[in-house]
């Protein structure tokens, strides 16, 4: 058999590359005592590219819709797109005594504008949301140490780009024949995605001081939202961590300064599934995760 370069063999090397910014606006006041509530703006930009994604041009709304006449121009290898938006952060924190503290947030689903220069590869022409999340925690403090266990729950699915399922591809014409719906092609309102679906996280964490130093670790699983009918795609965004293990220490200086070093462990996780356009093939991603950071504060 012949085999062509790139991932998906579309003739270069395959990749993607997502940057998120956020600034958030925020104002808290007290409600009595022990209780403070706040809110903030949120405000958000992107950047976004794709290479190497030419054997999909057979699956996108621009071709399908003209009837094979036209060719997707904002597919791939358009150099880097930008997006930008906004949504909103309400949230709580309350001390339920000396020691324990009860805090909870809501983020809405960030409205983002398109990737103009890719509305051939993501839904809705381009829409690339950033999706909702919901936090609650509790901390308990005893003398020079604290701990913390927070749950966190983020909305994938209602983010169309990432919760749509590969498999509406196979309604697009280019598998369904002339009654295929091209809303379901790439770039479509129900144009295949990663399939994602929602996630809940859950932290635990814990700091304490002696010597003169600040000690932090944490630990955190989630089941990752990849399933296997949607693996194909997922070669692109292989978010299938589950276990994060961190640890890091704070020095204390002179003149108010400080210097600071964390690591963060994720260990390996994979998935193995058939590959979604030959059966006949199986296909393995796996992903492992290590991080090092300095910080010196003045």
């Amino acid at each position: 058999p012949m085999t062509f370069p790139g991932v998906y063999g579309g003739g270069a090397p395959t990749s993607i590359n997502l940057m998120q910014a956020l600034l958030d606006l925020s104002y808290s006041r007290n409600v009595g005592e022990n209780t403070s509530i706040g809110g903030a703006i949120i405000l958000a930009g992107q950047q976004f590219e794709a290479r190497g994604l030419n054997s999909f041009l057979g699956f996108t709304n621009t071709f399908n819709a003209s009837g094979g006449t036209e060719f997707p121009t904002n597919l791939t290898d358009n150099g880097a797109s930008y997006s930008y938006g906004y949504g909103l952060k309400v949230g709580f924190h309350s001390n339920l005594s000396d020691n324990f503290s009860l805090a909870a947030s809501y983020t809405t689903k960030l409205s983002m504008t398109e990737f103009d220069e890719y509305a051939d590869l993501f839904a809705e022409d381009g829409g690339f949301d950033i999706p909702a999340t919901l936090r609650a925690g509790i901390s308990f403090k005893t003398g020079a140490a604290a701990y913390s266990f927070d749950i966190e729950h983020t909305w994938y699915s209602d983010v169309t780009a990432i919760g749509n399922p590969m498999s509406n591809l196979f309604d697009c014409p280019a598998v369904a024949g002339p009654t295929g719906d091209v809303e379901s092609c790439l770039g479509g309102k129900r144009g295949g995605g990663f399939g994602w679906d929602d996630v809940t996280t859950y932290k635990f964490g814990g700091q304490w001081k002696g010597d003169g130093i600040t000690y932090r670790a944490g630990y955190s699983y989630t089941d990752q939202p990849v399933q296997d009918a949607d693996i194909t795609f997922n070669i692109l965004a292989p978010g299938i961590i589950e276990h994060h293990f961190t640890f890091g220490f704070t020095k204390p200086l002179a003149n108010e300064r400080d210097w600071s070093m964390a690591f963060m462990y994720a260990p390996e996780n994979s998935i193995k599934a058939p590959n979604g356009f030959d059966p006949t093939q199986d296909i393995t991603i796996a992903m492992s995760q290590w991080e090092v950071e300095f910080s010196y504060s003045w």
